[in-house]
């Protein structure tokens, strides 16, 4: 019998009927579902790695006293990182990760348990916060090195008193150390055989001179250039480092010591060294001798207003430098190429000096506008130009002598 396609009866991959007797064999059997672990366990690597990292930025002793530090200048009252720096420096018994969760900015929105806190804290103290703290019961204890360096910073009027005894120079030290979480691990290593762990720090020279130092805000996380730096240490194991690996500043490598380590005021003094000798090689510049007025003939003058001819510079504006090298400046170089050196206001008319004296000539020649300037004018100018001007105009003058004569 015929039946329109509209009652035919449709059969869609996603509408299969189970039979009867399938469907009470697969009800009887038992559910099994294989999960794919390796995505899931990828992804939670991936997370607590990015945690230690956050952790390892965040809860340094010194980014926690700096940032209490600079809380404390803009506002007075209870903050963030006043109170963190204030429950690591008590110590007692203690803190409870849900407390540190509280505490720390920003890690409650990357870090939603206790248990992958704990997870992230182990993983971190077996690595680079080796000697930092201790975990034990859901509770971190922060070690006596890691609270003396953060009380004492906070408390101290500057930083280089608090953290001048604490920082090591270290260089040669092996490439295999890439990142500061491995030269971490490697100092660590270090103290283990005479003074014990403990590296609170990794930074780069320039950081602490310029910036540390002379008591400045910095970032602390700027890119650190592997094979040396400075490490923050406790004062006792500066003076262990610097005497297992001394560095003897006559000699510049040590062939039979794998590395070479300096105290601040010893790293201090090998900077003066080295900028002194720095100074003693530079070449010296040319003296420039004022008597014998080498600038004669260089400067002209443009008097105002203008005279009719071949010039022309649009009315109204502010007559400032800007305004001349915009308007004035092109016309006179479309004459004589390259011949500009600086154009101002002088009196009633604009000066304008030019690099050499046949420069000079040759402007005078293209425009009828422009005059000599008096000699007295012109001693006077050149007299009050700052000095590394006039070394610089000279030396130019010296090379068109080559050139032009």
């Amino acid at each position: 019998m015929f039946v329109p396609r509209k009652l035919q009866k449709r059969t869609h991959p996603g509408r299969a009927q189970p039979r009867t007797g399938e469907h009470d064999q697969d009800a009887c059997a038992p559910q099994t579902h294989e999960t794919p672990a390796g995505p899931s366990l990828a992804v939670d690597a991936g997370k607590l790695e990015r945690l230690v990292e956050f952790l390892h930025t965040v809860l340094s002793p010194l980014h926690v006293a700096l940032a209490a530090r600079d809380e404390e200048r803009t506002h007075p009252a209870s903050t963030p990182w006043s109170d963190l720096a204030a429950a690591i420096a008590a110590r007692g018994s203690g803190i409870h990760l849900a407390r540190l969760l509280q505490l720390v900015p920003g890690l409650a929105t990357r870090c939603k348990s206790i248990s992958l806190l704990e997870a992230a804290l182990t993983t971190w103290q077996a690595g680079a916060a080796a000697g930092w703290f201790s975990l034990e019961a859901f509770r971190i204890t922060w070690s006596d090195g890691y609270a003396d360096i953060v009380r004492h910073l906070v408390a101290a009027k500057e930083i280089a008193e608090a953290l001048g005894p604490r920082l090591a120079y270290i260089e040669c030290i092996p490439p295999a150390v890439r990142t500061r979480a491995q030269a971490t691990e490697y100092v660590a290593r270090l103290l283990k055989a005479g003074a014990g762990g403990g590296v609170f720090g990794v930074l780069e020279p320039a950081v602490v001179q310029h910036a540390l130092m002379a008591d400045k805000t910095v970032e602390l996380g700027a890119r650190w250039v592997s094979g040396r730096g400075f490490f923050v240490l406790d004062a006792r194991r500066v003076e262990h480092l610097c005497d297992t690996h001394p560095w003897d500043l006559a000699q510049r490598v040590h062939r039979e010591e794998p590395v070479r380590c300096l105290s601040w005021p010893q790293w201090e003094r090998l900077h003066a060294m080295y900028t002194a000798h720095q100074l003693a090689q530079r070449p010296a510049a040319p003296s420039v001798k004022m008597e014998h007025k080498w600038w004669r003939g260089t400067m002209l003058l443009l008097c105002l207003p203008f005279r009719e001819g071949s010039l022309h510079v649009p009315e109204g504006g502010d007559r400032t430098v800007g305004f001349w090298n915009r308007h004035l400046k092109p016309q006179l170089e479309r004459g004589v190429p390259e011949s500009i050196a600086y154009m101002h206001m002088h009196q009633d008319g604009v000066a304008i000096r030019t690099a050499h004296p046949v420069y000079a000539t040759q402007l005078l020649a293209h425009f009828a506008q422009l005059d000599r300037m008096p000699p007295r004018d012109e001693d006077d100018l050149w007299c009050q130009l700052p000095a590394k001007v006039q070394t610089a105009a000279h030396t130019r003058l010296l090379t068109l002598d080559r050139k032009l004569i």
